[in-house]
């Protein structure tokens, strides 16, 4: 819990991602942007004028901006290969950190992460935006009251199809380049289209409404993938494209949860869809989805009594105005604000000014309110290492033929004490 009234971020990595964060910043309140860093210059000059804010201090060395100081948390927008390590690297500074998704492509930094929140007493939080939509925050109360029964089975998808511009970045400005572009320069370098060799690691983003959403972890895992070579590509070709990038079209994890849900999560960065996102749950009493388009409706279904015969449970599905930024009417709405959401997260009109239809505001806004306040983070280490654990293992699944894995509980336990690695880790 910090004495002062204001939270002073620095940022590290001034990418694609990071022109989001001078405005997020700037619509939470008792936050200032103080710092930023990219080994890149021309990036960090690009988002400090985005900033529109002088005072800002440059880097190009993340470890001189760390030991230099002048601010309370940082902010991690790098690469994800990168995220975790850098995440460990400010926590034992003395920082409070955000990272953004996917936190991390390996168990070991998983563990890292753990260990060193453990040790350092520091909060780390993962930037995943959906768990603290209204909509999911309302889907929490349906399930923790009951509506739905006994949870079966429950699903996502995280389906979206790359621009020309997401694969080339110039090495020397930073500036996303075009297949087209590239193929004109020397100066180009590949983005992390290229490092995330398996779409199913960025299931985080399925992963952490879901969990939170039924309260529960994945405790086993397998994959399937549809391999190489990436059959979009090859069939559709970018203008100009003179390269593969060697990331299936499409993996699906199956998944089995502690409490004994069976969890599906399927990704895809190659193929067309009218809505990224989609989630649906199936319990004892009824079901639940969003929208599978952008002009589409989400639906609910309930039927509470058991139905024996003359198929009387065939109704209709009852339109819902469901998505990501939207929910249930306003009653609801203001339901699932009083019973979940702090104070500070209740400013509906500041989160407009952020990205990803505003939602980019809810996790920053908690992040701040626990480091002011002492509140228990929405999603604190474990939960966000719940997210990332899976999907790592999904990777050795598929690689494997769909063989089934065991997923780590990173809570301490008899066996391990908080701070120490784990025996197998030594």
């Amino acid at each position: 819990m910090k004495s002062k009234g204001e939270i002073r971020f620095a940022v590290i990595g001034c990418g694609r991602r990071a022109p989001a964060y001078p405005r997020t910043i700037k619509a939470v309140k008792g936050t200032k942007l103080v710092a930023l860093c990219d080994k890149v210059g021309p990036l960090v000059k690009g988002i400090k004028k985005l900033a529109n804010d002088d005072s800002i201090r440059e880097y190009t060395d993340h470890r001189k901006m760390l030991k230099e100081g002048g601010f309370d948390a940082v902010i991690v927008v790098t690469e994800p290969e990168y995220q975790a390590s850098l995440s460990v690297e400010a926590m034992e500074a003395g920082y409070d950190v955000y990272s953004d998704v996917p936190v991390t492509f390996s168990l070991e930094d998983c563990w890292k992460l753990v260990v060193t929140v453990e040790r350092t007493k520091k909060v780390y939080y993962l930037g995943e935006q959906m768990r603290h939509t209204l909509l999911m925050r309302y889907w929490r109360g349906l399930v923790r009251g009951g509506a739905l029964g006994t949870v079966l089975f429950a699903e996502g998808h995280y389906i979206h199809a790359m621009a020309c511009d997401r694969f080339w970045r110039n090495s020397e400005t930073g500036e996303l380049l075009t297949w087209e572009q590239a193929a004109k320069t020397d100066r180009r370098v590949k983005t992390r289209m290229w490092s995330m060799r398996h779409p199913v690691l960025y299931g985080p983003h399925e992963l952490s409404p879901l969990l939170k959403v039924l309260d529960d972890r994945v405790a086993s895992v397998s994959c399937y993938s549809t391999g190489l070579p990436n059959k979009r590509w090859k069939e559709i070709p970018f203008p100009c494209q003179f390269e593969e990038c060697p990331r299936p079209d499409m993996e699906v994890a199956l998944m089995f949860t502690e409490k004994g849900t069976i969890l599906r999560f399927g990704a895809n960065f190659s193929s067309p869809v009218s809505q990224s996102h989609w989630y649906h749950l199936l319990g004892t009493k009824g079901e639940i989805e969003t929208r599978r388009g952008s002009a589409e409706t989400g639906y609910s279904y309930f039927y509470p009594t058991p139905v024996m015969h003359d198929g009387v449970y065939h109704f209709a599905r009852t339109p819902e105005p469901w998505f990501y930024s939207g929910g249930r009417p306003s009653d609801d709405l203001a339901y699932a604000l009083e019973s979940e959401m702090p104070e500070a997260l209740r400013s509906t009109s500041a989160s407009r000014a952020t990205g990803h239809g505003g939602t980019d505001f809810y996790p920053v806004a908690d992040f701040v309110n626990c480091l002011l306040t002492g509140d228990k983070p929405y999603m604190d280490v474990y939960e966000a290492v719940d997210t990332a654990a899976p999907c790592i293992l999904a990777v050795k699944s598929a690689e494997s033929g769909g063989d089934r894995f065991t997923v780590p509980d990173f809570r301490p336990n008899k066996k391990r004490k908080p701070g120490e690695m784990p025996e197998h880790m030594l």
